[in-house]
Order: structure tokens, then C-alpha cells, then sequence
């Protein structure tokens, strides 16, 4: 059917008196879906009609006309149709009035979509499939308030399990006698950077790095998240919560830089402008979620998911390329559990068909995020699927369970309502309601997207372009967003270990019968059974699988650790299953290196071990505390 339009009706003698009219085809389920969709944005300043009762008010329209094409029609009498007349009429509406301002303006831009919509207008029935393909069959606005209920409660179990996970360990890690003091940190800090450093070590710990301080973080922690798990001032206890872990991560140095660390608190600030702002969070009486930070959070998602993908391919490790890496990762993971003894034993061409899935999952999947509802929903259980079987394969803390809180905030409130029990719906029908944010809280979400959205664009992009972040427009701002992990970059394993080195600790008191100190996680012996421990974060077992792969002389930490195990501190006996030496400490200390593989299907069956293991020498050379003498105890 030819788009000529030239002698078609452009004013009609017979105008609506006050409120423009759009016409459409009541017949076409395509038109009805559309018509919903304007009629939410213009409200009643436009009457809609299907042209089955319409002809006859516009009598001069031919009848052809108004079946083959959308009509709008203005008191003045002007006609506009096709592409013009679905743009026209939202013309003066914050959120869609540049498209029609492009339409507009931009010189061939309206010939385009005409044609464009006189192609998709012949073949309705076709894409009405595909588009209830996308979008599934529910015409109901894509709205976000039971997901961000969700999402929030979501976000407060993870911070809840990493304050939890912290705070046994904490002043053995960076209290006032830990391995690495948070004061004597802080005052290193300040006589080298000066004033400069209270911004570059953002932290509450600069009033008081005591232990008894410490404690009261993580205890504030624990509260805030339970207070925002029953939804009291959400928005205060997000901003609190971010800043008690940002201290925490500041102080605790590199035994708070993991990767999950900074994914939370960037996760966490944006949160803050993505929640309420209100006192006591009642369900459905709130306005809306802001759609610009709900953006900045699904592209957060994105650049964790597509980033971890894209270090795997520029890393050039042969392990990834040829589709072999996961066959070391169940072994070699930092902490393994009994299940990845089974994945383990799996033929290789199940390990490189995973391997290619994990490619897929992480380089194609991540782009459904920002598509339609039903495509974005399928993209959120492939991701989510993805994490439930990192969990049953491995010990990563929170990271995975705030993974996948963030995957849920793909899924829109018309799931939600088909899932979940009409008793905790009831509350958020009132969805359309007309509720608004304060102004402060608006400037406050303007202002944080404008800001944080360049700098993540820049932090993705600068993955394949490295000296984009150098340049003096973005240098100075990225820096001073990374004091605070506002935006980070992410790619977990982007080389594959191909052995297991595990660092043995050994004391002794005459230098020659050694006793081993068994850590309550990491495999120390080939008798142990690897366990489950997530969310739990066991800080020193992990860094300890760090320095396994690197020299003593840079771990100055782990020499740290041995001084005190020397001098029978109690604090870092709690990292052991048992002290060795319950009577007095050892005089020396030894860390062995010892390569672990998982045992086979027959000598597992056989012995009932999942480890096999070989030595590999000493780590560093045997220590001894210079001032103790035979007599300290």
C-alpha cells in the first residue's frame, strides 16, 4: 500500500469545540496497546476514539483514511497524521517532549518516521506479536514500587550479613593491637598528606580508631539494617549505613578492598536517592522511585556483569581463551566447597561448554537490562541462575546475594503482583496515586545522576580506552569519586590460578617439632572437608590465598600475623580452630608452601579425601621475636 500522503484531508470543517480528539482503530488490539500508553502520558487533555464511532462526527475524513493511520485532530481544525500524530499530542510532556521536538527540527528526521510508521502500520498483526513478544501480555504501566521494597529489604540483609561478618574480626584485623592498627594507619596517613587526608581516608575512625569504636561501628551497622528492614527512615539509614561501611573500609585497609566491598558501597549510594525519604515507610503511599537512579543501578549491574566479562578476553590468559578456566576454578577457587569437588570431576567438555555459557551470560546477557519487560526479565533469571550457581560452587561473602539484589530490580511490579500473595500487594494498589517528592529530595536525585552517570560512563568506557580517565576534565573528579567508591571498576578472575597454593603457619619451641595452625576455613591439611561459609567473609583466609601467590616481602601483614601468634595474642588466635601452644607461645614460626589439587572420583572414593597435596618449600625463613627471651612466657 502506497505512504503517499499528499492528498490526504490536512483540516477538516467539523473540529472538536475545546478537547482535541485522536482517532485510531478500535478493531486493532496494536492501536488499543499504543492508545493505553498515550492516554497515560496526556491524561483527559485529549478525548481518544476508535474511528467505528468517530466517522460520523468527522464526515468530511474519507473512511479509508482513518483505518490506514492514526488521526489527530485540533479545535483549529488542523488534522495531523501517522507518525506527527502520535508525537503531537505529547509535545508539551517533560518526559517524551524531545522526541517530538526531534521530529521537528532535525531536517529528514519526520520523512524517516513516517515512512517507518506506514511500514509498521501495514504489517499491525506482525508487530503486535512481536511486541507482546517484548513486553508480554499485560498493558500495565511498568511501575517500581514493590521492586524497590524488595530491592531495599534485599539491601539490608546484605549489609546486615556484612556487618555481621565484620565485626568478630574487626580489632584483630586494624583495633588498637591488630594486625594492621587503624590509628597508626590514620596518623602515617596524615603525616604524609597532611589536611588532604581527611578527604582521600574518608572515615568516622579519624574521631576514635579504638576497639571500643570499631565495636560501636559495626554495632550501629547491625541496627541501621535492621531498622531499614523494617522500614524506619529508610533514607537515613541508607546514608548511615553507607558511611559506617565506608569508615569500616577505610580503616580495615587491604583487608576491606575486595571487590564486593566497593560494589556495595557504590550499591549503597546510590540506594540512598533510589529510597524514600520518609520517616516510617508505609507500602504504597510513597511516590514513585526516581527513573534516573533506577537507570544508574541497572548500569551498575551492567558494568559488574559485562566488565567481568570483557578483563576475561583482554586479559589474554590462555586458561579463558581456550575455554579451560573453569576446570581450575572449582580447585583453585580462594575457598572451595564439597559441590565443586563434583563440578570438578565433570569431563572437559563440560568445563568448556560452562566456560563458553559464562562468556555468553556475561558479555550478551547484561544488554537486556535495558530492554522491553519480558526480554529484561529473562536477562534478570539468566543472571540471577548465574550467581545461584556461583553460591553452590564457592564461598564469595555477600557478593553474589548482592548481585543479586541488584538483578531484582529488573523485574517490574506486574510480576511481582502475579507471584506474590494478595495480603502483601494489598498496600501498593495505590500505585497511580498522586504522589510527588519534596523538592529537596528531586534536586538532591538531579544533582547525584548528573554527577554520577558521566563518571560511570567514563569508568565503563575507559575499559577499552584506559587514558580516557587521565584526561584533566574527568582526572581530578574520578579520583575524588574513588575516595568514596562511588564508582569503581569491577571483573572478577580476569587470570585463572591454575594451582592451589595454600601458606601453612608453623610454630615451634626448639626449632624442630612444628605444629600447624589450622585456620577455621581455608585447607590447611589433606584431611579437611571443605565447607560452606558464605555470606560470612573470612578476611585473613582470603588474603592469605592472595599472598600465596606473591612474595612474603609483599605481605608485610601476614609477618605482622606471625609476630603475634610469637607472642600469643588472643585476639588472632580466634582465626584458629585451636591454639598449638595452649601453655605458652612457640618461639618460632615457619609458613610452608603447599600446592593442594582435589583428589579423583577413585581415590576420593577410596580414601574419602578431597585433597591431595605436595610441598613446595618454605614461603619465607623462619622467624623468631629478637627481644623474647627463654623466660617470656
Amino acid at each position: 500500500m502506497s505512504t503517499d500522503t499528499r492528498d490526504w484531508m490536512r483540516t477538516t470543517a467539523h473540529p472538536p469545540q475545546d478537547t482535541p480528539v485522536l482517532i485510531y482503530d478500535g478493531d486493532c488490539s496494536f492501536c488499543r496497546r499504543w492508545v493505553m500508553r498515550m492516554r497515560r502520558v496526556t491524561g483527559e487533555s485529549i478525548a481518544y476514539q476508535p474511528f467505528q464511532s468517530a466517522a460520523d462526527q468527522f464526515p468530511d475524513i474519507p473512511l479509508a483514511q482513518l483505518q490506514r493511520a492514526v488521526h489527530f485532530i485540533e479545535p483549529g481544525g488542523e488534522i495531523s497524521f501517522g507518525a506527527r500524530a502520535f508525537l503531537k499530542p505529547m509535545r508539551k510532556d517533560a518526559g517524551f517532549g524531545w522526541l517530538w521536538l526531534l521530529y521537528s527540527a532535525v531536517p529528514g528526521l519526520a520523512s524517516v518516521t513516517e515512512r517507518a510508521y506506514f511500514l509498521i502500520a501495514e504489517h499491525r498483526p506482525f508487530f503486535d506479536r512481536v511486541m507482546r513478544w517484548l513486553w508480554g501480555r499485560s498493558d500495565e504501566p511498568s511501575s517500581f514500587l514493590i521492586t524497590r521494597s524488595i530491592f531495599l529489604r534485599a539491601l539490608a540483609l546484605v549489609y546486615l550479613a556484612a556487618f555481621l561478618s565484620l565485626w568478630p574480626q574487626v580489632t584483630a584485623l586494624v583495633g588498637e593491637d591488630g594486625i594492621l592498627p587503624a590509628r597508626g594507619y590514620l596518623r602515617a596517613a596524615h603525616d604524609q598528606l597532611g589536611a588532604s587526608a581527611y578527604l582521600m581516608l574518608p572515615t568516622l575512625t579519624w574521631l576514635n580508631a579504638s576497639d571500643a569504636a570499631l565495636h560501636g561501628l559495626c554495632a550501629a551497622g547491625v541496627l541501621c539494617s535492621a531498622a531499614l528492614l523494617v522500614g524506619v527512615a529508610p533514607g537515613v539509614m541508607l546514608a548511615c549505613l553507607w558511611a559506617l561501611y565506608l569508615s569500616l573500609c577505610v580503616a580495615g585497609q587491604l583487608f576491606l578492598r575486595f571487590q564486593w566491598d566497593v560494589l556495595l558501597l557504590e550499591t549503597g549510594l546510590l540506594a540512598i536517592f533510589f529510597a524514600p525519604w520518609v520517616w516510617r515507610w508505609r507500602r504504597g503511599t510513597e511516590a514513585p522511585p526516581s527513573r534516573g537512579i533506577r537507570l544508574l543501578l541497572w548500569f551498575l549491574l551492567f558494568r559488574l556483569m559485562f566488565s567481568s566479562g570483557m578483563v576475561k578476553l583482554l586479559s589474554g590468559d590462555p586458561a579463558w581463551r581456550n575455554l579451560t578456566a573453569l576446570h581450575f576454578h572449582y580447585e583453585t577457587q580462594p575457598l572451595t566447597n564439597p559441590v565443586a569437588w563434583w563440578f570438578f570431576q565433570a569431563p572437559m567438555w563440560f568445563h568448556e561448554g560452562t566456560c563458553l555459557m559464562v562468556f555468553a551470560i556475561e558479555l550478551i546477557v547484561p544488554f537486556l537490562i535495558f530492554t522491553p519487560r519480558r526480554m529484561r526479565m529473562m536477562g534478570a533469571l539468566v543472571l540471577i541462575a548465574l550467581q545461584g550457581m556461583i553460591i553452590l560452587t564457592g564461598n564469595y561473602g555477600f557478593f553474589n546475594f548482592l548481585t543479586m539484589a541488584l538483578c531484582l530490580l529488573l523485574i517490574d511490579d506486574v510480576y511481582w503482583r502475579r507471584i506474590s500473595p494478595t495480603r502483601w500487594i494489598r498496600p501498593f494498589q495505590r500505585l497511580d496515586a498522586p504522589v510527588r517528592e519534596g523538592r529537596v529530595k528531586r534536586m538532591a536525585v538531579r544533582v547525584a545522576f548528573w554527577i554520577l552517570f558521566p563518571l560511570a560512563l567514563v569508568q565503563q568506557v575507559s575499559l577499552f580506552a584506559p587514558s580516557l580517565e587521565d584526561l584533566p576534565v574527568f582526572d581530578r573528579a574520578m579520583r575524588t569519586a574513588s575516595y568514596f567508591s562511588a564508582v569503581n571498576g569491577y571483573g572478577l578472575f580476569a587470570v585463572m590460578t591454575t594451582e592451589r597454593l595454600e601458606i601453612i603457619l608453623e610454630g615451634s619451641a626448639d626449632g624442630q617439632t612444628w605444629r600447624a595452625y589450622d585456620f577455621r576455613w581455608k585447607v590447611d591439611n589433606v584431611d579437611e572437608t571443605p565447607w560452606y561459609v558464605a555470606p560470612d567473609m573470612p578476611r585473613v583466609d582470603w588474603q592469605l590465598w592472595f599472598a600465596a601467590l606473591g612474595d612474603y616481602r609483599r605481605n608485610e601483614w601476614l609477618l605482622r600475623l606471625e609476630e603475634k601468634l610469637l607472642r600469643g595474642d588472643p585476639a588472632v588466635l580466634r582465626f584458629f580452630t585451636a591454639n598449638p601452644f595452649p601453655d605458652r607461645p612457640p618461639r618460632y614460626m615457619r609458613a610452608r608452601l603447599v600446592d593442594f589439587r582435589f583428589t579423583g572420583w577413585s581415590e576420593g572414593w577410596k580414601t574419602g579425601r578431597y585433597w591431595k597435596s605436595s610441598e613446595k618449600g618454605l614461603y619465607h625463613p623462619v622467624l623468631a621475636l629478637p627481644d623474647r627471651s627463654d623466660n617470656d612466657v
